[in-house]
């Protein structure tokens, strides 16, 4: 068993993000073979409460799972959709409660056309993740999701891309290496 990323659940839990081929990031990898799954651990005995492995669900076609964040006082799984139709990557949030791990359904948050990395649309796989990690600013105010070649397995060519996003998940700067 491989942990991605922990993060603060609420006030009494931790949330890891774990696969069971052992991976450490999800670029790259199919997402119908690295099996990911959630656990809730209570933070001062460090019991496992729960695990589960909640399905994404957006739109018709599928989803992939980038990263967990704890942000603005939400647990959310951030995922991708690759839409080949528009040429566009769609970003989506799914936010979840962190003790039982259960949530409201996924919303869209932001668009990136396949372009923006310098990347054909064949780079963009219906049932892989491209690679994208998350981190919060030190006053919790802004998330930045990122793209570097220590996150994906194809690094060889990996592009170097930052997305910072305020509050309420609006864009508010990017760019790319």
């Amino acid at each position: 068993v491989g942990i991605v990323k922990m993060v603060k659940g609420d006030a009494g839990t931790v949330v890891a993000l774990k696969t069971a081929l052992g991976k450490n990031v999800f670029g790259g990898v199919s997402q119908r073979d690295i099996n990911w799954s959630l656990a809730t651990y209570d933070v001062n005995t460090l019991k496992l409460t729960k695990t589960d492995a909640p399905k994404i669900v957006y739109g018709l076609t599928q989803v992939n799972l980038e990263t967990i964040e704890h942000f603005n006082g939400k647990l959310r799984l951030i995922a991708t959709q690759p839409d080949p139709e528009t040429g566009k990557l769609h970003f989506i949030q799914q936010i979840l409660e962190p003790r039982s791990l259960t949530g409201k359904g996924a919303q869209l948050f932001h668009e990136m056309p396949f372009d923006e990395l310098n990347k054909p649309a064949d780079y963009y796989q219906p049932h892989m993740a491209v690679g994208f990690g998350s981190l919060v600013s030190q006053d919790s105010s802004m998330l930045m999701l990122q793209l570097t070649p220590d996150l994906t397995t194809r690094s060889a060519g990996c592009p170097i891309h930052a997305m910072v996003f305020d509050k309420t998940m609006k864009l508010k700067w990017q760019r790319s290496l």
